[in-house]
């Protein structure tokens, strides 16, 4: 998975359902986004109850989608797109989604993009997402771009998505710790709760360890950040810094997690970097 900078993040997108301020469950152990719209915390919930709710909510709207085949799966999109988007097939086995001519985002069957999950179809099914660049004023392209959440949420439901205890010998804390700030709840692996210091001020969040800043979470437009997207209409950009050693480096990589539970919130609005 790439590190944040220039792509946005490892969600292991995994995008789940469920504000962590609303409902309190994890992302990789609930279901895409709100039911994808949007900040994935705080306890650890099984992959059955993931499934569960996705299937749930995916029920509800079955009759509105329309289905796309990539990668062995059967992908489960807005029905709503059904007349305005046009989907193309890359050599790289990439599937583009676009409408009118213009691009919105393209899946991969593989990680080294935003990662939506490893899915269990015929076999193990990896997904990455990557957006493309479109006008911010252009409404109609920004929902469709949000429509990745449905695509989620289904596969999610009709698959299975693969848990990280699934893939290790033993299993992987994924809990979090809610991070209150003026403008929203943040989520941040547990793991490192006792060893990263995270300074909470008006506009900016500061994480740091031993005394090395790790990154900045903003809530202001800036020079020197990235721009995640907006929160209640508040931007939300991103401010790395270079570190070296291997743990650091971990800390910063799991910023991942707190993007992961932001796109799980309704109020957050994805950039279209």
């Amino acid at each position: 998975m790439k590190k944040f900078n220039v792509t946005i993040i490892t969600l292991a997108l995994a995008l789940s359902l469920a504000a962590c301020a609303k409902d309190g469950k994890t992302p990789d152990d609930t279901a895409a986004t709100k039911t994808p719209d949007s900040a994935i915390t705080a306890t650890d919930t099984d992959a059955a109850s993931d499934t569960e709710t996705a299937t749930d909510s995916a029920a509800e709207t079955e009759e509105e989608l329309f289905e796309v085949p990539f990668a062995g799966l059967v992908l489960k999109c807005p029905g709503d797109w059904k007349d305005k988007v046009e989907t193309k097939d890359g050599e790289d086995g990439s599937l583009e989604f676009s409408s009118a001519g213009s691009p919105f985002f393209t899946l991969y069957n593989n990680e080294e993009h935003i990662s939506l999950g490893v899915f269990n179809g015929e076999t193990e099914t990896p997904i990455s997402v990557e957006f493309a660049e479109i006008d911010p004023a252009n409404d109609e392209l920004a929902a469709m771009q949000e429509g990745i959440n449905v695509i989620l949420e289904h596969l999610i439901a009709d698959y299975g998505k693969k848990t990280e205890t699934e893939a290790q010998t033993e299993p992987e804390d994924d809990s979090v710790f809610e991070i209150e700030t003026p403008v929203a709840t943040l989520c941040y692996p547990a793991k490192w709760q006792d060893k990263v210091a995270v300074d909470v001020g008006d506009t900016k969040v500061a994480f740091s360890a031993a005394g090395t800043p790790l990154f900045d979470i903003v809530f202001a437009e800036t020079e020197d950040g990235f721009a995640l997207g907006t929160y209640a209409g508040t931007p939300v950009y991103l401010v790395e810094y270079p570190v070296e050693d291997d743990e650091l480096a971990a800390m910063q990589e799991d910023l991942n997690v707190i993007l992961q539970y932001l796109m799980a919130d309704e109020n957050f609005v994805i950039a279209s970097n």
